[in-house]
């Protein structure tokens, strides 16, 4: 009876202990799509655990991804710790470190201001190998963090010009009562030097109002983000959630960019909703952003005539474990009026545009995932922008985009290598809409592949992990469009589905629109990059990019280099 007396209560501690543990992993918020503070972004890594199988089941189709979600997937590679490298170890042990609560790495972290008790030689410790923290506090199952970061960056365009870019900000972020996750984050920044040469590193410049307006004394930068989320995982591998709020987020597979929604665009003000039931996941988003601010000329549009825009989205996912997973979605460009037709999760959205009259920018994608090769795996990707006519697939009606790829990791048998190869295609006049207004993009800039229509591209890139704070890459990408044709004005001379802000006219005689026709250019883009962290929270990214352009109908080329330095720091 004694030994059973003892089993018991050492079961009972146990569960308890395990019930604690996991009441310390609920950390709800979400980790951002550019959390670049360390030399290996998160998502990168599950990325290549997932390829090697350590991972059966990381959804890379929908991101960002809770700490909850992170912190389960970085458990589940601890738990194959044998079949990982001396890297990956290291690499999920400073994953860790960031990313669980900092209840279960004390020894590792030091604080400057909070509730728990900061270090006594936080300043120092500030260049050290601790996790930092600017300031956390902690009541029973509610945590505030404030993060402040910040960011140098220099570019020099060779024998040209050069920009010198300064921001900074704070992000505050936390869990209420274990289910409610929040963040609010704002960065402010200064800019000098040439414009045009700082937005080869900070494209996402283009979209910023106060960059794009450039009406201040100072040119300046700024940025903000925040939402609320709610969480609940009533058993294991099942989840619930709901947020709201603005963030970076990608929808869709791909490895250069997703067809449906690559992130490479401002940042959406989204509603989004998601069920993972086991092998089942179902989302969908709603979200509003900003028309053009220029029109087709380059002109300001008047504050007046400027609209917001709304994006709807719904995908459905089936994984059939150590196989392959499939996807299937609609979604929906629309302005004008808010429509709760485009709110409801649970219906059709291509058949709903049907029955409001036809009047929104509607389309389907379908993809593939293979799960069953060990270190390879291959994806495709299919988004339908119209009804396809096979009686003549170069009519404007065929408006369909496709990709595929793949991804290899432990290249040629090198431990800590990845190679990535893909082919993506967009036909002439996809992600336009008769009216313009409903074009797939935001700010002018298209919420698809950034590559726009009349285009294809093959994208190749390595990446190395030597260890733990080291990471070079090489990209290149081979690129051809085919651009409208216009004068010196910038007056339309012939379409030919080269522009996203332009659709199809009916004035137009030849329904007929051939792959690349218009004027030809060709590019050709290596990026060669080097990421370290030599100080835990202290990062520093060097970047060369060469470019060349081949004008095919017109003759000629041009070419293009630059460096980039980039520091940044997050405490």
């Amino acid at each position: 009876m004694n030994t059973i007396a003892l089993f018991c209560k050492s079961l009972l501690l146990v569960s308890l202990v395990w019930l604690f543990a996991n009441k310390l992993l609920a950390q709800v918020e979400t980790v951002p799509l550019d959390a670049n503070f360390h030399a290996q972004n998160i998502y990168e890594f599950l990325k290549e655990m997932r390829v090697k199988k350590i991972l059966l089941d990381y959804r890379d189709d929908v991101l960002s991804l809770s700490r909850a979600e992170i912190i389960r997937h970085l458990k589940t590679i601890q738990s194959r710790w044998s079949d990982l490298s001396e890297t990956e170890k290291k690499l999920t042990k400073r994953f860790q470190r960031t990313f669980e609560n900092p209840e279960e790495h004390a020894s590792d972290y030091t604080y400057f201001f909070g509730t728990v008790d900061a270090s006594p030689n936080h300043f120092r410790e500030a260049f050290g190998d601790k996790e930092k923290m600017l300031f956390y506090a902690r009541d029973g199952e509610n945590r505030l963090f404030v993060e402040l970061f910040g960011e140098l960056d220099f570019t020099e365009e060779r024998f040209r010009n050069n920009a010198f870019i300064a921001q900074g900000g704070f992000r505050f972020r936390g869990t209420l009562f274990e289910y409610f996750g929040y963040s609010l984050a704002f960065v402010k920044g200064a800019t000098l030097g040439n414009r045009q040469t700082m937005q080869l590193t900070r494209p996402d410049f283009l979209y910023n109002f106060k960059f794009v307006e450039n009406i201040d004394g100072t040119p300046s930068i700024d940025f903000t983000d925040g939402y609320l989320r709610y969480q609940y995982e009533p058993k294991e591998d099942v989840m619930i959630y709901a947020q709201l709020g603005r963030e970076k987020l990608r929808y869709g597979l791909g490895y250069s960019a997703s067809l449906t929604l690559s992130g490479n665009h401002q940042n959406l003000d989204a509603i989004r909703f998601g069920i993972n039931y086991k092998q089942i996941s179902f989302t969908s988003i709603h979200a509003s952003t900003s028309g053009n601010f220029f029109d087709t000329l380059g002109r300001v549009i008047p504050r007046g005539e400027r609209y917001t825009k709304y994006f709807s989205a719904q995908r459905l996912r089936v994984l059939v474990p150590n196989w392959f997973a499939v996807g299937i979605g609609a979604v929906v460009v629309y302005h004008g009026r808010f429509d709760l037709a485009y709110l409801n999760p649970f219906q059709f959205y291509k058949f709903a545009e049907h029955s409001l009259q036809d009047r929104d920018n509607a389309a389907m994608f379908f993809d593939i995932q293979t799960h069953f090769l060990k270190n390879i795996e291959f994806q495709a990707s299919f988004f339908l922008d119209e009804n396809l006519d096979f009686s003549n697939l170069n009519k404007e009606r065929n408006k369909y985009a496709f990709q595929v790829g793949m991804f290899w990791y432990e290249f040629l048998t090198l431990k800590n290598l990845s190679f990535v190869a893909e082919y993506t295609r967009v036909r002439p006049y996809t992600y336009t809409h008769f009216d313009e207004r409903n074009s797939y993009s935001a700010w002018s800039m298209g919420l698809g592949h950034p590559i726009g229509a009349n285009a294809d591209e093959v994208y190749l890139k390595v990446a190395y992990n030597p260890t733990d704070w080291i990471r070079p890459s090489i990209e290149f990408r081979k690129r051809r469009k085919g651009n409208n044709i216009v004068d010196e004005n910038g007056i339309l001379i012939r379409n030919v589905g080269g522009d996203l802000l332009r659709p199809y006219e009916t004035v137009q005689v030849n329904p007929i629109a051939p792959f690349l026709d218009g004027e030809r250019v060709d590019t050709d883009e290596i990026t060669l990059n080097l990421r370290l962290e030599p100080v835990r929270n202290l990062s520093f990214e060097a970047r060369y990019g060469y470019q060349l352009q081949t004008f095919v109908t017109r003759g000629g080329s041009q070419s293009q280099n630059f460096f980039t330095v980039r520091f940044l720091v997050e405490y």
